[in-house]
């Protein structure tokens, strides 16, 4: 497994994507789910078209507060000014070689000098440039749009609860992944973000049962 490389300046997490060119989404709506295993993954959209970024006119502001700012906040603040559509950095194992995943990689120069001195011990210059589909940016702009929609409410409940249990914008499938109490819930969960203004192939449904705190002995 590849390891992360952390940027201390500003306390995120540089993450794994993939991305291509914009553009209007197209091919089906819906998502099939014939035969799919109790954990297996729904891809929304599961169809052939470009990495559409969000209108940015339709994302909200993050918090104007540093201090309630997450760390995605700050990542997609800083890679939104750098060259090439910075889909995120790790080191890969074993030899350790730092791997820039960008959605232009011929920008590769001036991405790792616009990087240069936001990691501390690590040589950017000797980064190796490889493609990505989707930006960090983009999968965060669209998470903020998901949610300025009421993500969380997708799919009714489950025994009074929200059936979502979580959301990540996953470093190592570069796609918006939800988490949903059982497969009666992820079928659910899957046809209303269908039924969204999503790109292909940008978000992903999976069974993730809530976590269960143990009582301490």
């Amino acid at each position: 497994m590849p390891h992360r490389v952390h940027a201390p300046r500003i306390a995120v997490t540089l993450l794994a994507a993939t991305l291509c060119a914009c553009g209007d989404a197209s091919g089906p709506a819906a998502t099939t789910l014939h035969d799919l295993p109790a954990d297996g993954v729904v891809r929304v959209r599961d169809c052939t078209g470009p990495a559409t970024s969000v209108d940015p006119r339709r994302v909200p502001s993050p918090p104007s507060d540093p201090r309630q700012r997450s760390s995605d906040d700050a990542f997609a603040q800083l890679v939104r000014t750098v060259p090439g559509g910075i889909a995120g950095v790790y080191l890969e194992q074993p030899s350790g070689a730092v791997v820039l995943l960008m959605t232009d990689t011929a920008r590769a120069a001036d991405a790792r000098r616009a990087l240069a001195n936001q990691f501390s011990g690590v040589d950017m210059a000797r980064a190796r440039p490889r493609p990505a589909r989707w930006s960090f940016v983009q999968l965060y702009d669209w998470s903020r749009w998901l949610f300025a929609n009421d993500a969380w409410t997708l799919g009714g409940s489950t025994g009074g609860a929200s059936a979502v249990t979580m959301f990540d914008i996953d470093e190592r499938e570069n796609r918006l992944v939800f988490g949903v109490t059982d497969t009666t819930a992820r079928r659910r969960v899957a046809a209303a973000l269908a039924r969204l203004e999503l790109p292909c192939d940008l978000v992903q449904v999976l069974v993730r049962p809530p976590a269960v705190i143990l009582p301490a002995r």
